[in-house]
């Protein structure tokens, strides 16, 4: 059966992913399933954009294979998030069987987990993900949705309801297995919270900084670490990582220090917090507006956003981050993963409509266009 059926088969519920082919490994999957050395999913707001999301399941999609040449336009996938036949459903297919092969490891990671009993969120970091690995390979997938994964192992894919209406974003990166300890040491220095793991035997002592962190050992001394991952297909990543007693702002203190450019913020604002004073060195997003191949304009402002993300204003450097700028979340853990791509960050920046240097944005804000400029050379 090809896989094209196969995906067909389980988006109209004829199957179910327990009974699926089972995958060749670990990865990143794009919207046929296939792997992927990455992926970028950006979900668009239903909010005010009802018209032509309805089901708020609409999301733009860029990977490491439609990257490869330049993107004038944003690519709006077809398929929906709330339905069974998507990258994420694909991607992290073997959480949600019913019974989890005993040879995967995986955590997963949310300050606002579905329900379960493993107590409130105080002190933990604010960052969200699933990591997971097979003997070989594996993925990291972050992402900005609360209550995200719904659904483990009950062998249905579910999208939260809670998720509707705001933007939000996920991330996903493939790895070999031996990336995994680094993975695990920046999840142990943010104090993420852990709600669902499984540690297999094959980890034995060869992999100590995840079977400390399966057992809730989180690190006490470091109050942050940088470092630098490669994919399975050799891209270099930056992550970084904070706790709360670092007492920082993740994109001003960490991002802005380390990249030495300007970068362009954009994350939750709404809600109590705080707001830090203007400053040069970060803006602001006020608004966006992606534009289709179909030339579909998808117009929102970042109060109905809730992803997290930057990009640098000269180089081409793009960011996922897990916290907000407000000065609340100085006093919590976090993290970001920042690649070089020049498409995804030039795509990112033609979407920005507005910035603004002011962290709260309200009807007086200075709002301007984004200075953005690119380090490709000219032909």
């Amino acid at each position: 059966m090809k896989y094209s059926l196969l995906a067909a088969l389980i988006a109209q519920g004829i199957i179910s992913f327990s009974s699926a082919k089972d995958l060749p490994s670990q990865s990143c999957k794009d919207e046929n399933g296939n792997e992927v050395d990455w992926f970028i999913i950006y979900k668009l707001p239903r909010s005010t954009l009802k018209s032509v999301n309805p089901t708020g399941g609409k999301f733009a999609y860029v990977d490491s294979e439609n990257s490869k040449k330049t993107l004038e336009y944003w690519p709006i996938s077809q398929q929906d998030l709330f339905k069974n036949s998507n990258p994420i459903a694909y991607t992290l297919r073997s959480l949600y069987e019913r019974t989890t092969s005993e040879d995967i490891l995986y955590f997963a990671y949310n300050d606002e987990p579905p329900k379960t009993n493993e107590g409130k969120w105080k002190g933990k970091g604010h960052s969200k993900g699933v990591v997971l690995f097979d003997k070989t390979a594996g993925f990291w997938l972050l992402h900005s949705v609360p209550k995200f994964m719904k659904g483990l192992k009950s062998g249905q894919y579910v999208f939260p309801e809670n998720a509707k209406n705001n933007g939000q974003m996920f991330v996903c990166f493939t790895f070999r297995t031996e990336q995994v300890e680094k993975i695990a040491e920046l999840l142990r220095t943010q104090n993420a919270k852990v709600y669902a793991r499984q540690l297999p035997g094959w980890i034995g002592g060869s992999f100590e900084k995840v079977t400390l962190l399966a057992s809730n050992k989180f690190e006490e001394k470091s109050k942050t670490l940088k470092t630098t991952l490669a994919t399975k297909r050799g891209h270099i990543l930056r992550a970084y990582a904070k706790s709360a007693s670092a007492g920082e702002d993740l994109f001003a203190d960490e991002l802005f220090m380390d990249l030495k450019e300007r970068i362009v913020v954009q994350s939750w604002m709404n809600g109590n917090g705080g707001k830090y004073l203007s400053a040069d060195d970060v803006n602001h997003v006020v608004a966006m507006e992606l534009k289709s191949k179909e030339n579909k304009i998808f117009p929102f402002e970042t109060t109905v956003d809730h992803s997290k993300w930057a990009f640098t204003n000269k180089s081409d450097i793009f960011c996922f981050a897990s916290t907000n700028r407000k000065p609340s979340q100085e006093k919590r853990g976090g993290e970001a993963l920042c690649f070089n791509n020049r498409v995804v960050k030039d795509l990112f920046c033609s979407g920005v409509k507005y910035v603004s240097s002011e962290a709260i944005v309200t009807q007086h804000a200075d709002r301007k266009r984004p200075r953005c400029e690119s380090s490709r050379r000219k032909a």
